[in-house]
């Protein structure tokens, strides 16, 4: 069986990327001129992207990817497996 993974391990590998804690606990990066953010729920986690509506310029978050924390995973590699996404940089051999 595959070692479980904490909140607080995913949020700090996360962080190491370049998010920041929200005052919310979900974590927020901007990059290339798009907002993404990990939202931290009570079972699961999901990978939003943040757009502003073209109506009323309020930011709207579309879910991008996701899973329930008991399914999240350690790549081989190093990396951080959440649903059919891989997030981290490859381990330097």
């Amino acid at each position: 069986m595959a070692e479980k993974i904490s909140v607080d391990d995913i949020k700090n590998f996360v962080k190491t990327m370049g998010y920041v804690e929200d005052r919310w606990g979900n974590l927020k990066k901007e990059a290339n001129g798009n907002i993404f953010r990990f939202k931290f729920q009570d079972i699961s986690v999901r990978f939003e992207s943040g757009h502003r509506s073209e109506y009323d310029g309020k930011l709207m978050w579309v879910k991008i990817g996701g899973d329930y924390y008991k399914n999240i995973r350690w790549h081989f590699d190093g990396r951080l497996v959440i649903g059919s996404k891989i997030f981290g940089k490859r381990a330097t051999q």
